[in-house]
């Protein structure tokens, strides 16, 4: 799929699979405060004309009967809840079509859901901050293999992941494979350190999850080009991959829980996505994200 393509795929399923707001989240933030602002609340403020681009929800459809004027109901604005978003772009994140272009859609699904549930979101990338509209300018043009500095690499993505000092704690999601040992215990603790509650999604392409290919090969680093193996791969070997990789995601789920966090678990195909793909990984994100 086109990139446009899938930001608006992503837009559309965060309408119809939209993740429920976490509890200690909506303890903290909604009706916390009001401000002198109008906005979303159960408070009526006022009424004004409808302009061009305004959310037609809010619109007095009952008003509209009587006048044929379109008029916005006006409440008092609430605090929204914040929502941090970190989207990996380390070389690993591109070495299919369709992990690129997952990561793409994940990052924009789960801005839409914000959205759709009345938060306030903000993607890093590349360890730039993108809020409102500039982030879909920033999903249109990334480049998730842009890392080439290894001690970048080594610091782990979760370096560009810091307290913005705001008085409400956010909601930190961070998109990322974790197909690396050092640091990641770290990483999670600082990443969870004054956050309202952390989420850390693991994508896997489908051939990483389960590879099926035997013979000689030259394996290439994806972080490090200039890195190669020469190997041949038998099924005992295929085996003993899948053994580390489920100790390595354990290991994962350990350092998650003791930030008080779940790791999500996502799987795409190799190749170009589809929508049925898309909305398959909609519904994995909401499945997940409500247990």
């Amino acid at each position: 799929m086109q990139r446009k393509e899938l930001l608006q795929a992503a837009a559309h399923l965060a309408g119809l699979y939209p993740l429920p707001a976490p509890e200690r989240m909506v303890r903290q933030d909604q009706g916390a405060s009001l401000g002198n602002e109008s906005g979303q609340s159960i408070d009526f403020r006022d009424f004004r004309e409808y302009q061009l681009g305004d959310d037609v929800r809010r619109v007095d459809w009952r008003a509209f009967a009587r006048t044929g004027q379109m008029y916005l109901k006006l409440f008092q604005k609430e605090t929204s809840p914040i929502v941090e978003i970190t989207l990996d772009t380390s070389a690993s994140m591109s070495i299919c079509q369709g992990k690129e272009e997952a990561a793409i859609f994940l990052a924009m699904f789960l801005t839409e859901t914000v959205r759709y549930t009345e938060g306030r979101p903000a993607l890093t990338i590349n360890g730039v901050r993108y809020a409102g509209r500039d982030i879909e300018t920033a999903l249109l043009e990334c480049q998730l293999n842009a890392q080439e500095d290894e001690d970048v690499i080594a610091r782990g993505s979760s370096s560009i992941l810091k307290s913005n000092n705001l008085a409400a704690k956010p909601l930190r999601l961070w998109i990322s494979d974790f197909l690396r040992t050092d640091g990641i215990a770290e990483d999670f603790r600082r990443t969870s350190q004054e956050a309202a509650l952390f989420m850390p999604i693991m994508l896997l392409a489908n051939s990483e999850r389960n590879p099926d290919f035997r013979g000689k090969y030259r394996l290439t680093s994806a972080e490090f080009p200039k890195k190669t193996m020469d190997l041949a791969i038998t099924q005992e070997d295929i085996e003993g991959y899948k053994r580390r990789l489920m100790r390595h995601e354990t290991e994962l789920e350990e350092n998650a829980r003791r930030c008080g966090a779940d790791l999500l678990r996502i799987t795409c195909p190799d190749d170009s996505l589809n929508k049925a793909d898309c909305k398959q990984m909609a519904q994995d994100m909401a499945r997940q994200g409500s247990s």
